[in-house]
């Protein structure tokens, strides 16, 4: 399966990094969505979104790739809190 999203065309992948981009994406999408293989549009552009961004950071094991789909950001103030 390939992946088919607006990253694809950017040149910043070959095709083999593709495919394995597609497979992690994929299975991420299956974990997220309780096996099916349809979910929403934006879940799937998120899961997308944050596994370009780690392999665009240099990750390539796709287990760190699929772990990266999961992660969230932390909260975190813009400036201290005062007591």
């Amino acid at each position: 399966m390939t992946l088919n999203c607006p990253f694809q065309d950017d040149g910043a992948f070959d095709p083999d990094d593709i495919q394995h981009l597609a497979d992690v994406f994929e299975r991420a999408c299956l974990a997220l969505c309780n096996g099916r293989a349809q979910s929403s549009c934006i879940i799937r552009e998120t899961i997308a979104a944050r596994i370009i961004q780690a392999a665009r950071n240099g990750e390539h094991d796709p287990e760190h790739l699929y772990a990266a789909a999961f992660q969230l950001k932390e909260a975190r103030p813009s400036k201290p809190m005062q007591a």
